[in-house]
């Protein structure tokens, strides 16, 4: 292989894992995102039943127990939006520990090392040439 195909193979190696650093990169602010739009959700719910109960001090019975129903049901909501946010918070935290570094491969590194080794070989043989 010559020195400008094994370079452009290098290269593009490089690229791809550029590009799907790229991607987690894009992962992990998209998941940044959905957890800081989750945390709002959550935070206007909590206000919602705050009002909700400040209203059910003043009412009679009936629509006590309309409102009564209604905060529960905002509760659970605010539950299951916190357990998808510390999920999305594990995924994003992996993210993070699994990003890959723009490196080369092993397939790579060690076809690296064989051509160098290759290389010296060669060098070898024509030093024992010229003596």
């Amino acid at each position: 292989m010559l020195f400008g195909e094994q370079y452009r193979s290098l290269w593009n190696e490089l690229e791809a894992e550029r590009d799907h650093t790229k991607a987690l990169e894009a992962e992990v602010e998209r998941l940044k995102t959905d957890i800081k739009n989750r945390r709002l959700d959550s935070q206007a719910l909590r206000r919602d039943i705050r009002i909700l109960a400040r209203k059910l001090k003043g009412l009679k019975d009936p629509e006590r127990e309309e409102l009564l129903n209604r905060i529960a049901e905002l509760e659970i909501r605010v539950k299951v939006l916190e357990n998808e946010n510390a999920k999305l918070e594990q995924q994003a935290s992996r993210g993070y520990v699994s990003f890959p570094r723009p490196s080369f491969s092993a397939a790579v590194e060690s076809r690296m090392e064989a051509e160098e080794a290759e290389t010296e070989g060669e060098a070898e043989v024509s030093r024992n040439k010229q003596e």
